[in-house]
């Protein structure tokens, strides 16, 4: 019985990061700060109305400027500079990998993005421009992200993000784990033969990361937080450890001998029976299609190999 490395590591992310993730998401929701900085962009850009692509044109020779302090220009200039400080906090899934949960951390980006652009805010009120309608919409802006960093909710479950995240990166660098599936799933001959070499390449890393684990794991003291961390990726290891490893399966002489590789991850697999679910409502038209798999014989999953000419 062998156990799915991505699995694996999924759970474990969601189990040290959930919680805290869904608090920050929470207040961000509380405080309004996506639901008022989209407020803020439609009516900037209301204001600019047919002016609008060339208050971009300005901004964009503004933003090529020599000036180093980069003071917040007059007119439509500084209102599409306000309007696009709010559209990059707005576009705070950019920093992500597109991977999902708990390998991105999107509230966390979002976090981050107005803490930077709270800096900026009040970088560019401490030299006001002369044009009252750009100073009243920096400031709108100001009072929109000024929270995330003077509201002490905001910091603590951004802190602990943080610190489990580092936490499970070192255990997804020590599983070195592709999590989407690549686009050609039938690996290459001599991608095959270096397999056993890199399972126990990955297999002592894990091993060497539960040493250090251990050793980094407070007894005693405020760090709470972090030993409650370290004891659930510790128990995980101790449950789920011995059906992470043992991928090579040897042969008998009547099958030909020799070692075989099982893959370290379902995500092939699962990629494969999407593909079977997604031709399978072409063919029928139904949705839900419980009755349709259980009807269906394993030969129908064999004979997709006859599309293939080895």
């Amino acid at each position: 019985v062998l156990g799915c490395h991505t699995h694996f590591l999924k759970d474990i992310g969601k189990d040290l990061l959930r919680t805290a993730h869904d608090k920050l998401r929470d207040l961000f929701r509380d405080f309004e700060v996506l639901a008022r900085l989209r407020a803020l962009a439609r009516e900037l850009g209301r204001n600019l109305g047919t002016e609008i692509q060339a208050a971009r044109r300005e901004l964009t020779d503004w933003l090529a400027g020599s000036d180093p302090h980069f003071p917040l220009p007059e007119g439509n200039a500084g209102l599409a500079a306000v309007r696009a400080l709010g559209q990059w906090v707005l576009d705070y899934t950019d920093d992500g990998t597109d991977a999902g949960f708990p390998f991105d951390r999107p509230w966390l980006d979002l976090y981050f993005r107005c803490l930077r652009s709270c800096r900026a805010a009040e970088s560019w009120l401490r030299r006001p421009c002369g044009d009252p309608r750009v100073l009243l919409a920096l400031e709108r802006f100001h009072r929109i992200v000024e929270p995330v960093r003077s509201e002490r909710p905001f910091q603590v479950p951004a802190s602990t993000i943080q610190q489990r995240a580092r936490l499970f990166d070192e255990l997804r660098d020590a599983l070195r784990l592709q999590v989407k599936a690549p686009a050609n799933p039938l690996a290459a001959p001599a991608a095959a033969q270096h397999r056993g070499t890199e399972l126990r390449d990955v297999q002592r890393a894990v091993e060497e990361l539960k040493i250090s684990l251990e050793l980094r794991r407070p007894e005693r003291g405020p760090a709470q937080d972090l030993r409650k961390a370290i004891d659930l990726i510790l128990d995980h290891l101790e449950r789920h450890g011995p059906s992470l490893w043992g991928h090579g399966i040897d042969l008998p002489p009547t099958a030909g001998g020799g070692i075989r590789w099982v893959e370290r991850t379902n995500v092939i697999l699962e990629s494969f029976f999407h593909q079977i679910k997604h031709g399978e409502r072409r063919r029928s038209g139904r949705k839900v299609l419980t009755q349709d798999f259980e009807q269906l014989p394993a030969s129908a999953v064999l004979a997709r190999n006859l599309t293939k000419p080895d």
